[in-house]
């Protein structure tokens, strides 16, 4: 079986950041699976807070809304490894 990265993202599900969130990561999937070698899937967690939490295979890695895709990435990139 190959080897899974998961990206959860905690917060309220009518939240902006967190629909932000959703959305750059559908944008950036195949790049960071690309530079993981590895699959990378996501999982929604809603909460009562409006801003986010990221978690990367259950570890906290970022509370808040990264500046851009971009960041999104090198969160994700930074942690999987």
């Amino acid at each position: 079986m190959k080897d899974r990265v998961k990206v959860t993202i905690i917060g309220a599900k009518n939240s902006y950041y967190v629909d932000t969130l959703k959305n750059w990561f559908l944008q950036i999937k195949d790049i960071v699976e690309e530079n993981l070698g590895k699959e990378v899937i996501l999982e929604l967690r809603d909460s009562e807070f409006e801003i986010p939490i990221i978690l990367i295979n259950e570890r906290k890695v970022f509370e808040g809304l990264p500046d851009n895709e971009g960041v999104f990435i090198e969160i994700i990139l930074s942690n999987a490894k």
